[in-house]
């Protein structure tokens, strides 16, 4: 069966299913049996592939592709130019920067300290967290979960008891065993 074009410019296949009150721009592609829960945002120039997931709350940036059988959790933003593989899943409440390559069959924690973990404390990236294109110092990302947080404190009551509190931990541990010379 063939793509339909909505009249506001975007392409999908029936069986795709578009919670209310989401947004879609032009020029984008939706694939069969794609779910995409309500009050998400998929921005111009975006492909998104059968079978994918897209949950509630989710903002896709321009030009992104989300390949097949991925699975995007609740209020997740994904940053413009980015690439999401096949079977891939993204958890609840994640940022994915600009110009993101997201390999196939990839999971996607939503906890702040797994990145840093994994990223600062490795002697390749030299104490560099990566977020899309940009390398950002611990200080650097910390200080851009911070504000988020201070911006989005009506987020969802999981963050605030989820997230927070890790944010709190990383200040915490931050001010006893500082990494960078800028804390």
């Amino acid at each position: 069966m063939e793509f339909i074009k909505h009249p506001n410019g975007y392409y999908y296949h029936p069986s795709a299913e578009i919670g209310l009150g989401v947004k879609i721009g032009n020029e984008v592609t939706i694939g069969k049996n794609v779910k995409i829960g309500e009050l998400a945002k998929v921005e111009n120039e975006t492909k998104i592939g059968d079978g994918v997931i897209v949950g509630k709350g989710v903002i896709i940036r321009n030009g992104t592709i989300v390949k097949e059988q991925a699975i995007i959790e609740d209020w997740v933003t994904i940053g413009k130019d980015t690439v999401i593989g096949a079977n891939t899943r993204i958890s609840k409440g994640i940022y994915v920067g600009d110009c993101t390559v997201i390999g196939k069959e990839a999971i996607i924690n939503r906890s702040p300290i797994t990145i840093f973990r994994k990223y600062c404390l490795n002697e390749y990236c030299q104490g560099k967290v990566y977020f899309g294109c940009e390398a950002l110092t611990f200080v650097e990302w910390y200080k851009q979960w911070r504000e988020l947080c201070k911006k989005y404190y009506e987020f969802p009551e999981w963050f605030r008891r989820d997230v927070l509190p890790i944010i709190e931990f990383i200040e915490y541990y931050q001010e006893i065993n500082p990494l960078d010379k800028e804390a």
